[in-house]
């Protein structure tokens, strides 16, 4: 089988030798995981750019411990059994400091407002919110409960509710016009929610005032289901037209932000009575 190529591990700058001596037992562990296979002592060196004296007293030491075992027969390294007693441990963190540099550069790119947005199965909330540069901006409320069948993330959301969950939406939920471009049919809401399963994405124009705009697209949690959403929105008079130029971008910021969720392997929960959205990653 071909080896992988060796990649270089960076130097971080930090000066003092107890803490580079920390700093090359966490590069050696990424360096091992990130290979996936065995690897020699040079191979290591080479790789963190140590010399190859003091890469051995450190992973003599991951030995030890039983994070990196050692094949005396082939001279190869490999990650340890000892590194599952990590996969125990629950580590929370907060949706917003994930998804934030993800939608800051989506703001850059559009000049646009953008939120993040989750449900608590019956109105949408905003937990974050990114101010374009435009003049002229929406100031979408953040922390308030929105009715989910008149605002972009509120369909993208409700678009992917289960059909006990959407049918639990119906019955406690009054569709309220709230302009004359609000969908207030139960069967008109459900086509439009087909419509945006199919599309990736939901908009709304003119449906909570008559000059907002909202496109929003699924974040997707490591379960495959909708943790939350991106939303972009502003003016009716501005974007209006844009529709197909802002749908990639919002699109690739929900995948981004979903691939980080992925690889932390997690489950998100929101608690909207506390303003707390969490993450719960754990691998036991």
């Amino acid at each position: 089988m071909a080896r992988k190529s060796k990649p270089k591990v960076r130097d971080h700058g930090l000066a003092p030798e107890g803490v580079r001596s920390v700093e090359r037992c966490i590069d050696i562990l990424d360096l091992l995981v990130a290979q996936e296979q065995e690897m020699s002592l040079s191979e290591i060196a080479g790789a963190i750019q140590a010399p190859k004296s003091t890469t051995f007293t450190v992973v003599r030491t991951l030995v030890g411990r039983g994070l990196v075992a050692y094949d005396a027969r082939s001279r190869l390294y490999r990650v340890g059994l000892g590194f599952t007693r990590f996969a125990k441990a629950k580590v929370e963190v907060d949706l917003r400091d994930v998804a934030i540099p993800h939608l800051r550069r989506l703001v850059e790119e559009t000049s646009e407002t953008v939120t993040l947005a989750m449900t608590d199965g019956r109105a949408v909330y905003y937990l974050c919110r990114i101010m374009g540069s435009h003049p002229l901006q929406y100031a979408i409320p953040v922390g308030s409960p929105r009715p989910m069948h008149a605002t972009a993330a509120g369909k993208v959301l409700l678009a992917h509710f289960g059909p006990d969950q959407r049918r639990d939406y119906y019955e406690k939920v009054e569709l309220l016009e709230l302009t004359k471009n609000t969908i207030t049919d139960r069967h008109a809401l459900e086509a439009q929610l087909e419509t945006c399963r199919r599309k990736g994405y939901a908009t709304a124009k003119g449906e909570t005032s008559l000059d907002v705009f909202g496109l929003a697209a699924p974040i997707f949690n490591a379960s495959g289901e909708v943790a939350a959403a991106v939303n972009l929105g502003g003016p009716l008079s501005r974007l209006k037209d844009g529709e197909a130029r802002y749908v990639p971008a919002v699109a690739a910021t929900a995948q981004a932000i979903a691939r980080d969720i992925r690889q932390l392997g997690v489950g998100v929960t929101y608690e909207p009575a506390g303003r707390r959205v969490k993450i719960v990653a754990s691998g036991g």
